[in-house]
């Protein structure tokens, strides 16, 4: 699994790989998240490089709160489309 964050701190691109639809639902929530996380370290960590004064602990603060909320909502979208495919088979 693969997530990038664009420039606006949202993620921007979730890669699957095939092979993880196959783990089960938790199994690719878990992959989801470790892989949303390290997406955001390496944002922050750019961020903070290239502006300190953003990298106040407010600003990142909201900032992830906009990244989790934007996660929530492609975690949903990523449950919606195994369930159907677990409905296909």
């Amino acid at each position: 699994m693969k997530v990038t964050i664009g420039t606006d701190g949202l993620v921007d691109t979730v890669a699957i790989n095939p092979r993880a639809l196959r783990k089960g639902a938790q199994a690719l929530e878990e992959l989801t998240r470790e892989a949303v996380r390290e997406a955001q370290r390496d944002w922050f960590g750019r961020l903070g490089e290239h502006d300190p004064a953003v990298a106040s602990e407010d600003a990142l603060r909201a900032k992830l709160e906009e990244i989790n909320a934007e996660y929530s909502l492609r975690m949903e979208e990523i449950n919606r489309l195994i369930a159907g495919l677990r409905s296909s088979r």
